[in-house]
């Protein structure tokens, strides 16, 4: 999905006060509080969500806050005051806050969403295995971490929720392994990436932030992607 200026563009009605000052360290302690208001309020049980898609986000949550943590440890001056030529790094982690944030926001649609995230991440960890094991195969000495990949991913499986079905969707489609006598095919969608997820967005609020949020993210991801006009920036 592309979105227009037109779509964007929130006028300012305010100006900027340059003499204004925030602290990191009082910002530092507003995540912390939202986090910890956050991960307390999933604790409550709600009609549709049971505890594993709640403890999902309070994960999520709790993954963001860590993430957040990092990026100040980046942009912290050297002993000299001096910025870090590590700072820089910095820039993919703030695309990685803003994706989680357009993941979380689709969470919160429906219960469903969160099933689906948690099994396509076990099928991309499943198909990643399955890669290996076919360059590997004929290397005695990888058969035992092997070994002990399948047996991490079978209680995976269970814990995801992925259904036997669907892991031998994956097998006939990516290796063209027949499926058993009885076993159907039901693959696993990929979960939505943040332009599309827009579209999936009810609320009208909460799909205009993530509209004008759009245009910071994908000049994040040029950065990520080694764009020289990012880079030079």
């Amino acid at each position: 999905m592309s979105f227009t200026v037109r779509d964007q563009a929130y006028p300012l009605t305010v100006d900027i006060d340059p003499t204004a000052v925030v602290h990191a360290p009082a910002m530092d302690s507003c995540v912390n509080r939202c986090v910890v208001r956050a991960t307390e309020a999933l604790v409550s049980a709600v009609s549709g969500w049971d505890d594993w898609h709640r403890s999902h986000l309070s994960s999520v949550f709790e993954a963001m806050l860590l993430t957040h943590r990092n990026i100040r440890i980046l942009l912290s001056p050297d002993e000299s005051g001096a910025p870090k030529p590590t700072s820089v790094d910095a820039l993919s982690l703030a695309r990685l806050q803003l994706e989680s944030l357009y993941t979380v926001c689709l969470m919160f649609e429906d219960p469903k969403w969160v099933d689906n995230y948690v099994k396509d991440g076990w099928q991309k960890d499943y198909k990643l295995f399955l890669l290996r094991n076919e360059e590997w195969k004929r290397l005695p000495q990888c058969g035992e971490a092997l070994q002990l990949v399948v047996a991490e991913l079978e209680k995976l499986q269970q814990v995801c929720g992925v259904t036997d079905d669907e892991r031998r969707t994956i097998e006939l489609e990516e290796l063209g392994a027949p499926l058993p006598i009885g076993v159907q095919k039901i693959p696993i969608p990929s979960f939505p990436t943040p332009g599309s997820i827009v579209g999936r967005i009810l609320d009208p609020k909460k799909k205009q932030m993530l509209i004008r949020l759009y245009a910071d993210y994908q000049h994040l991801c040029s950065y990520v992607h080694g764009l020289p006009a990012c880079v030079s920036q």
